[in-house]
């Protein structure tokens, strides 16, 4: 945790030492307004530059909890209060471990930060999940309706909360989880609140998938790579957005969402096979000039989409490897999709034809 803010503050001295605008110097910043980051609550700091007066905000993230050694957290007065008849499986190497339910049967769930002073550093693959079949509503998974998981997790196993249908709150590491796993909330229809978790780099395949009552993702500004069908089929999810970071999302990453309406996909380099597929009310997505190819079938069925918002210029945009079929397929009888592609230089249609009468 202390590393990590120590490289986010040497990374902003750096940028306010050598920030360089349209002025003509090395910008001079001076701070002038600061508020402190909480456990729970994101900071700010506001700058000014002494020499032309130009003003810069950074956000300074929450820091989340420091138990160091306990279950209560250092910096502030919190303290969990886990829940009891968890099982807690020791690490390989025994230096800490993963906690599973047990036979815990509490509707809200309490993950230990430290057991038997060693630190519970993941959720046990499978460790929560609801089999299917008839002796489902019997699993002690199946009452779950929210969960706490401590700062300090880094992982969560495949399929931890698989077919957990009456879990709707997830309380995350806010720094230090780093990977969700494979089917990790598949079937969860009832999760609608997760936090942002900045800490996170992989969220696996199908990770998300039929989680119904999502409507927006959480903010996970260090994710990487996105497996196939991660946020698939959530009936409710209106909105995407993939931080900057983002490398690669899988195929059919977004399919089969049918309100959703907009969608940042970060530095995606490729948009994948079938990312978009039976999203009728898909309207808006973002890449960046990262882009390098866009797969089969990628936009199949998105006739309400108006834009693509495309962070390079417009030779940058021809030179992206387009399939022949990347949005055409799957159209009704008369049906005609009519979308722009907004580059930083000037507006394409989707067959690669400048339009300079469409607004930039």
């Amino acid at each position: 945790m202390k590393k990590a803010w120590k490289i986010f503050a040497i990374a902003l001295i750096a940028v306010m030492a050598a920030g360089i605008s349209g002025c003509a110097h090395r910008h001079n910043y001076k701070i002038v307004e600061q508020k402190d980051p909480t456990c729970l609550t994101d900071g700010y700091r506001k700058s000014k530059c002494r020499e032309c007066g130009e003003e810069l905000e950074e956000t300074l993230y929450a820091l989340g909890h420091d138990y160091n050694g306990s279950n209560a957290c250092t910096r502030c007065d919190y303290e969990l209060e886990p829940t009891a008849k968890l099982d807690y499986i020791a690490t390989e190497d025994g230096s800490g471990y993963y906690a599973a339910v047990g036979s815990a049967k509490a509707a809200s769930i309490v993950v230990e930060a430290y057991h038997l002073s060693k630190p519970v550093v993941g959720i046990y693959a499978e460790g929560f999940a609801v089999p299917d079949g008839e002796n489902a509503p019997e699993t002690h998974g199946a009452k779950i309706v929210s969960i706490e998981i401590p700062d300090g997790v880094e992982t969560i196993g495949e399929r931890a909360f698989y077919g957990c249908a009456n879990l709707e709150t997830v309380v995350l590491p806010r720094q230090s989880l780093k990977t969700v796993g494979d089917l990790a909330f598949r079937g969860c229809e009832k999760l609608k609140t997760v936090n942002a978790s900045r800490g996170v780099e992989e969220i696996g395949s199908n990770a998300f998938y039929g989680c119904d009552a999502l409507t927006a993702l959480p903010d996970m500004p260090a994710l990487k790579t996105v497996g196939e069908y991660a946020f698939a089929s959530c009936e409710g999810l209106e909105r995407g957005l993939l931080g900057a970071s983002v490398e690669r999302v899988g195929e059919g990453v977004f399919s089969d969402c049918p309100v959703l309406r907009s969608v940042s996909l970060g530095g995606a380099e490729v948009i994948s096979r079938n990312a978009f597929e039976n999203c009728p009310a898909l309207e808006e997505v973002a890449v960046s000039s990262r882009l390098k190819e866009i797969a089969s079938s990628a936009f199949s069925g998105c006739t309400a989409l108006k834009a693509i918002r495309f962070g390079g210029t417009m030779a940058e945009w021809k030179a992206v490897k387009r399939a022949d079929d990347w949005f055409l397929t799957n159209l009704e009888p008369g049906e005609f999709v009519n979308f722009y592609i907004y580059c930083k230089d000037g507006v394409l249609d989707h067959n690669g034809v400048e339009t300079p009468d469409v607004p930039n």
